[in-house]
């Protein structure tokens, strides 16, 4: 992958941080800025001031006698992760409701359908689109920038193994759900839900991890 010139510090943080989230690079990996630089046909030096970044972020750090490493979050933070994830997505519905609008009625519907006659076999890819929908109808960068921070915790490599463990017929009816109580307009029941299936999740990833 070629990074062009322009805005190298932040492209090369981009990528790093979405190989991350995404679990192509694997908690507790070694990366070397030499190798990521090698691997984005980039200079060091992006790589460098990359990496502060990110540590200072919580997505690397700095082990003794080993290097840069991905940071590898316990079982306790996974669970406080899911919890601010949680009320993450609790506020981006209530944001959409206070800003929700037939334009934006529709469009929910027209995704939400999408989602329903897609073929994808992952039933958290299969309904993926819904809630990236609301959090953008939801307009605040602020919070789709910290889930993606949490995500980096919770792991989205976790929860490509959740698809073959989770409930799958409950996942469907509480993502319908979520949606049908935004299309009405219901507000506290529209955030209680995004935060319980947000929660649901939680159960059932905390099972397999040691």
């Amino acid at each position: 992958m070629t990074v062009q010139r322009s805005t190298m510090t932040k492209q090369v943080y981009e990528i790093i941080k979405s190989k991350i989230i995404n679990g192509e690079y694997s908690e507790g990996q070694n990366l070397t800025e030499q190798g990521i630089a090698k691997e984005l046909a980039v200079s060091a030096t992006p790589v460098r001031e990359a990496f502060k970044n990110l540590t200072s972020e919580g997505f690397i750090e700095t082990i003794p006698y080993k290097g840069v490493c991905v940071k590898v979050y316990t079982k306790k933070d996974v669970r406080e992760a899911y919890f601010v994830r949680s009320k993450l997505e609790g506020l981006a519905v209530q944001l959409l409701m206070e800003k929700l609008t037939d334009n934006k009625i529709a469009n929910l519907k027209v995704v939400t359908q999408k989602a329903i006659e897609s073929s994808e076999e992952n039933i958290i890819d299969k309904y993926h689109p819904i809630y990236e929908a609301i959090y953008l109808m939801a307009e605040s960068q602020v919070i789709i920038n910290n889930i993606l921070t949490v995500n980096s915790i919770i792991n989205v490599e976790r929860l490509a193994k959740l698809d073959t463990q989770i409930n799958r017929e409950k996942y469907h009816e509480v993502s319908l759900k979520l949606v049908d109580f935004i299309i009405n307009r219901n507000t506290k029941k529209a955030i209680k839900c995004a935060e319980e299936n947000v929660l649901f999740l939680m159960e059932t990833v905390l099972k397999n991890i040691d």
